[in-house]
């Protein structure tokens, strides 16, 4: 929460700091809370930094992603969910990929798109387009379905203009 805090007030200076910042955070992340504690600093600093951000979170967003299935996938015992769970597991793992959700979509709505096709992490683009399909088409959370499709629309609309001859 303080480094959050410390981006508006310490702004560019704060993007050399963050990516060693996010690692341990992230590989530490084990419960819903720490899931949105990297969540929500991931999408501050795209709010506030737009592409300027890209440098500053690049090395995190994957391996974010492979973290947040990771906790999902698993319960507090580590052992393998199956698909007849308690609707109150169910929630809970719903709420850790919104995380994921969110985070796709302020990248890419803040213009962070770079991240998501640099050299650390083109070979996940697949994983990450097929992971906000599904959160478009089978995710029964309707603002999850719109933010995941708002996610294609932007990232749309950012690759068409990009293509456009000047």
């Amino acid at each position: 929460v303080l480094l959050q805090r410390m981006i508006l007030s310490l702004g560019h200076l704060v993007l050399e700091f963050l990516p060693g910042f996010l690692a341990p955070l992230i590989s530490h992340c084990t419960l819903e809370e720490d899931v949105l504690d990297c969540s929500q600093l991931m999408n501050q600093t795209c709010i506030k930094f737009k592409d300027g951000a890209c440098p500053a979170i690049d090395s995190s967003v994957v391996v974010f992603l492979r973290k947040v299935l990771a906790i999902q996938l698993h319960d507090a015992d580590g052992t393998s969910t199956s698909d007849s769970l308690p609707p109150h597991l169910l929630t809970e793992q719903l709420s850790i990929r919104k995380q994921a959700f969110s985070t796709l979509h302020h990248i890419v709505t803040n213009k962070a798109t770079a991240v998501l096709y640099s050299d650390a992490n083109i070979g996940s683009l697949n994983d990450v387009l097929k992971l906000m399909v599904d959160g478009a088409v089978t995710v029964p959370d309707p603002v999850m379905s719109k933010t995941c499709s708002q996610f294609f629309v932007a990232l749309i609309d950012q690759w068409s203009n990009e293509a456009a001859p000047r």
